[in-house]
């Protein structure tokens, strides 16, 4: 149990760098990363917006319930 408390801890730490890295990068380089995106997808930039806001907060939710739960709820059962 313990372990696994720790593994949970972690991925929760590495997940939210992740998460922080990607959330900055998008926002701090908005135009570059539009239009090296755009190019290789080949998606409007107009529409880039809404697909990192998705993204964003999807990978966010995803911390939550697989991750940080878990964690908090392994903490108070021990």
């Amino acid at each position: 149990m313990e372990n696994l408390i720790t593994v949970l801890g972690w991925c929760t730490v590495i997940n939210v760098a992740i998460y922080l890295f990607v959330a900055l990068a998008v926002y701090g380089f908005n135009d570059a990363i539009k239009g090296l995106h755009s190019r290789i997808t080949r998606v409007p930039v107009e529409q880039l917006d809404t697909l990192y806001f998705n993204y964003i907060a999807n990978y966010k939710l995803l911390i939550t319930v697989f991750n940080l739960v878990p964690y908090i709820a392994l903490n108070l059962a021990r």
